[in-house]
């Protein structure tokens, strides 16, 4: 079984947000008939979701690099 790293988490967590976000938007939009406050809030809460899932991935990529670094010191 592969080692699955929290960097391919990060990659899937924007690809699964990206994938909700445009469903409920999609569905609320045909459900109602128009652009309202919902949707507008929820594209403010996934922008927020997805600059925070893009900070923690690359604290994740330096720390990842950070410790291969002291790892192959003499």
């Amino acid at each position: 079984m592969k080692n699955i790293t929290a960097v391919k988490i990060y990659k899937w967590l924007f690809v699964i947000l990206t994938l909700a976000q445009m469903v409920f938007t999609i569905t609320w939009f045909f459900f109602f008939n128009r652009m309202d406050r919902v949707i507008i809030l929820s594209l403010v809460v996934y922008a927020g979701c997805v600059v925070i899932c893009y900070i923690a991935y690359e604290v994740e990529k330096y720390r990842k690099r950070r410790k291969e670094l002291i790892d192959n010191l003499p």
